[in-house]
């Protein structure tokens, strides 16, 4: 590691810090081992892939004004891929598809994958990283970090999710599907292609909301935790006046008019979230995940309703399960 000096008098005589940057090489840090013991940690504990700071402060009324102060640490931001071009880049504002495409292939602190079971294609071909990083584009942009008391699928989901981006597993690939407006219906489900029962959860108060509470980290104000609450007037009229609210934590979004835009997309989708269990012949096997569908079911009133593939199964009976979320156009990020 790198221990820190220049401090301003007169917290020069009472700071003491090292700054680990997470490479594979680094060696343990003597500061918490001189302050734990060796016992509880040992040399072993490198924290390789890590990139931490740790402060030593000596206890001082008159210069801590008598308590524990506050420390603000600005990052430059880890050195990523283009996956676009193969060049390097580091600094603020990354592409989201560059961030989760580090995270799913580094081998120390992601999950180590190689780009052959990752659907790259290019910027043209619908599914793949390069074509979802092109969607994304400067629409969205991300500061932020992976949690490391998460799992390594929570913080993939979550880089997904608020990148406006379906991470799916599909013929042997992981692929990017954006969830953005204007998708085209690429085939319809039709009354007689039903096997059996359809399986429907409608709208309801668990999941819908006319309010949000949404917590994040702005960039105008150097980082410091915010928080935004809208709550649409529309939504909360057609429940009767009762506030329903939803809250949420942006790790990796810092712009406040992306907040905003992120807060009003999470209503909307709230409120339109029927979604279908349907099982069909095999012929359906030729769909995939992502993919927007026509649904026409008479007894539900569904005349080429357009839902999205979430899930598709074969089953033992050499049937396909499909389960399907409604695709409302007009309220996605992308």
């Amino acid at each position: 590691g790198y221990s820190l000096s220049g401090w301003i008098s007169p917290y020069d005589a009472v700071t003491a810090a090292h700054y680990f940057p997470g490479s594979t090489s680094q060696t343990v840090c003597t500061m918490i081992q001189n302050s734990v013991g060796s016992a509880k940690w040992p040399n072993t504990s490198t924290l390789k892939g890590l990139a931490y700071m740790t402060f030593k402060l000596k206890a001082d009324n008159e210069v801590w004004s008598g308590g524990v102060p506050t420390i603000t640490v600005e990052l430059d931001g880890k050195l990523i891929k283009n996956i676009e071009t193969d060049s390097y880049y580091t600094g603020p504002d990354q592409n989201p598809v560059d961030v989760l495409y580090d995270y799913l292939t580094n081998d120390i602190y992601g999950k180590g994958l190689s780009d052959s079971v990752l659907y790259m294609g290019d910027s043209m071909e619908y599914g793949s990283f390069r074509y979802a990083r092109n969607v994304v584009g400067n629409n969205i942009k991300f500061n932020g970090a992976a949690f490391t008391d998460r799992t390594l699928f929570d913080n993939a989901s979550l880089m997904a999710e608020q990148s406006g981006l379906y991470l799916i597993y599909s013929a042997g690939t992981y692929r990017l599907i954006p969830n953005r407006n204007s998708e085209s219906i690429s085939r319809t489900l039709n009354s007689d292609e039903v096997i059996g029962d359809v399986s429907v959860v409608g709208n309801n108060k668990v999941v819908r909301k006319n309010r949000i509470s949404v917590t994040f980290s702005n960039k105008d104000s150097l980082y410091v935790d915010d928080s935004y609450i809208l709550e649409d007037p529309l939504y909360l009229s057609l429940d009767g006046g009762n506030v329903l609210e939803g809250q949420m934590t942006l790790d990796y979004i810092t712009e406040a008019s992306l907040v905003a835009s992120i807060a009003q997309n999470r209503l909307d989708i709230s409120r339109y979230n029927t979604s279908l269990e349907v099982e069909v012949p095999h012929t359906w096997l030729t769909a995939e995940c992502g993919d927007v569908i026509g649904v026409s079911l008479d007894d539900f009133g569904f005349s080429n309703k357009p839902f999205r593939i979430m899930k598709l199964e074969l089953t033992p009976d050499n049937t396909v399960k499909l389960t399907l979320v409604e695709y409302i156009d007009g309220i996605h990020l992308l």
